[in-house]
């Protein structure tokens, strides 16, 4: 997300939230899907209008969100208004849009997707090697041309006075767009913090001119004696170029309670998220899936439940360590780079000292500063822990 045009990371969040009201401000109410979610999950629905939103930071995150907003919009176009002008000091394909006359150039992957859509992706790279752009406009003129009438949605994005071109957004499905994801998390956060009396706040928060990511974490520790303080959260995601699901999914963070330094984080898999929903869903599976944030409640106390069994491990067994070893250096989810930091940390360390499972799972975080690494870290963390405490029950 970083290397995307627009990217604002949020950490250190400012408490300061909003009304519930200002949520309206969220809804486009030119898009008949905006629409219809709000009418179906309107806001006096969750509280009055002056109420304030019970989740703290809500304020630094929707002023990052609509900066980076303003800049992206989709437009419809059929082939045949698209000229084909040349390339890029990228090799990235640039587009007149003659019905507006807007040129624009694309970026991130946008070129090998359009590629893609002809099934020439290898011999469009082919051609541009070789710098044969003559070729490559002949072949590209002539296709654009003879699939005049079909039509696909654009995501442009607006920097400066120049246009570019991000990726292909669907016209076929309902496109819940970060707006709307947005809006419903705030809602069903404030819902479950008035039910359950919990204060949400936004740990930190990253977000770019397509997706988002949002931490969220509960103000108030559970103390479990023998092992440390635990604070649940949650965590939010959204993409919308790919076509990958909104998500919510519950994750949790054990600190030394005599010293807030040393900790970690772990997370379910994705398949055991509170709801996920994906960009084809209709309004019923939407308020079916999204019903599931009731259950927070619930999940957490199953889930402290066998956080609490943590306390009788004391130790970890070199085959435990051995198998926590493989599942991070056996991954594709980490870069050589990272696998190797791993494997200096176990030979140089961790075989050589015992350590508590906090000690343990702080230590390995120190492998990566990546984000998405780390996050597959907390997914490994919790299989873990899951596999240790199975391994105690049958002791």
């Amino acid at each position: 997300m970083k290397n995307h045009l627009h990217y604002i990371p949020l950490q250190k969040v400012n408490p300061e939230t909003v009304k519930l009201k200002d949520l309206s401000e969220l809804i486009r109410v030119e898009m008949d899907v905006d629409k219809t979610v709000s009418e179906n999950f309107p806001i006096n629905a969750f509280g009055k209008d002056d109420d304030d939103l019970k989740v703290l930071g809500a304020k630094a995150l929707l002023q990052a969100f609509y900066k980076i907003d303003n800049v992206k919009y989709d437009l419809v176009y059929e082939y045949g208004n698209i000229e084909f002008l040349g390339l890029s000091e990228d090799k990235d394909i640039i587009f007149n849009f003659k019905e507006d006359n807007v040129n624009a150039s694309g970026i991130y992957e946008f070129t090998s997707q359009f590629y893609d859509l002809f099934k020439m992706g290898k011999y469009a790279n082919w051609l541009v090697s070789r710098n044969y752009e003559d070729l490559l406009s002949e072949n590209l003129t002539k296709l654009l041309e003879k699939q005049k009438d079909t039509k696909k949605q654009f995501r442009f994005i607006r920097e400066g006075k120049n246009e570019f071109l991000r990726g292909f957004t669907s016209t076929s499905y309902k496109n819940y767009d970060n707006n709307l994801c947005i809006y419903l998390i705030f809602l069903a956060l404030h819902e479950q913090s008035k039910k359950h009396n919990i204060n949400f706040s936004i740990d930190r928060a990253y977000l770019s001119d397509s997706a988002f990511k949002i931490y969220f974490e509960q103000e108030q520790p559970i103390s479990i004696d023998g092992l440390g303080d635990v604070y649940f959260g949650a965590y939010a995601t959204n993409n919308e170029i790919r076509e990958t699901q909104f998500s919510f999914e519950i994750r949790y963070r054990i600190v030394d309670p005599e010293d807030p330094n040393v900790y970690f984080s772990a997370m379910p898999q994705l398949r055991d998220s509170v709801f996920e929903i994906r960009k084809n869903y209709g309004l019923e599976k939407i308020k079916e899936r999204f019903s599931n944030i009731n259950r927070i409640k619930e999940i957490q106390e199953s889930m402290i439940e066998y956080i609490e069994a943590l306390k009788s491990v004391k130790e970890i067994t070199p085959d435990e360590l051995r198998r926590l070893y493989g599942k991070i250096t056996d991954s594709r989810d980490f870069t050589s780079g990272t696998k190797s930091k791993m494997t200096d940390l176990y030979n140089k360390n961790l075989v050589r000292n015992t350590y508590t499972i906090l000690q343990l799972l702080n230590k390995i975080n120190t492998i990566t500063v990546d984000l998405d690494e780390l996050q597959y870290l907390e997914r490994i963390y919790n299989d873990f822990i899951s596999e240790l405490i199975e391994n105690q029950k049958r002791k």
